[in-house]
């Protein structure tokens, strides 16, 4: 759903820009390809602590939830890090490595890759939070989480962006509104991943002390 609105807006808000749509739809295949493989390693993370959240929290050792939870946390942070920092580094090369040759589309791949992957740094505290609550029984938050930075909050930034930024911001065009959607998607869905882990806190330190006995 995500891919063929992007195409269809590359398309439209392309052809208005100098860059042209064909050029606009190979940026990106880029930015996604490198956005792939920049948040792989984070789901890694995610999937891996999943067995020792789910049998530490069926034993009710909640301590070495929370104390899994937070080390997956840091690891997902630390190679988010890594991973925004080896793109601000070199991100010439990076577009280089895919055939980009003509320094236009060069300068404009490089800046919309800088710009999607604005909150790498961050994300991964998103991506472990949610399957937390997969991993601890409780499939409908994750569900929810999941669909914030992907569909909730994406698809509509992506239609609505294109037609506000511009007029905000001048400097900006229609076609680079369209990058500034995917940070802003995971400012908001991270934002709500706090809210739900804060909340989850308290619950197992209640759960903790016995005054409640529900786990979900």
């Amino acid at each position: 759903v995500v891919s063929f609105v992007i195409n269809l807006l590359l398309v439209k808000y392309g052809a208005m820009n100098p860059i042209g749509a064909d050029d606009a739809l190979a940026s990106i295949g880029v930015v996604q390809r490198v956005a792939i493989f920049t948040t792989l390693p984070l789901v890694g993370v995610s999937i891996a602590i999943q067995p020792l959240l789910g049998f530490n929290y069926g034993a009710k050792l909640i301590g070495r939830v929370r104390k899994t939870l937070w080390y997956g946390i840091a690891a997902a942070t630390s190679i988010g890090v890594l991973m925004w920092a080896i793109v601000h580094l070199f991100p010439e090369a990076i577009v280089g490595a895919f055939g980009i040759k003509h320094q236009n589309l060069v300068e404009f791949t490089v800046f919309a890759l800088k710009v999607q992957l604005m909150m790498m740094p961050f994300i991964g505290f998103q991506i472990v939070g949610s399957n937390y609550f997969q991993a601890t029984g409780q499939p409908a938050k994750s569900i929810v989480l999941s669909l914030t930075r992907q569909i909730l909050f994406l698809v509509p930034l992506l239609f609505a962006l294109p037609e506000v930024l511009p007029h905000v911001l001048p400097q900006f065009t229609g076609l680079d509104a369209l990058y500034f959607a995917t940070p802003m998607a995971d400012f908001l869905s991270i934002f709500v991943t706090v809210i739900f882990i804060i909340v989850e806190m308290r619950r197992l330190r209640k759960l903790e002390r016995g005054e409640i006995t529900a786990k979900f």
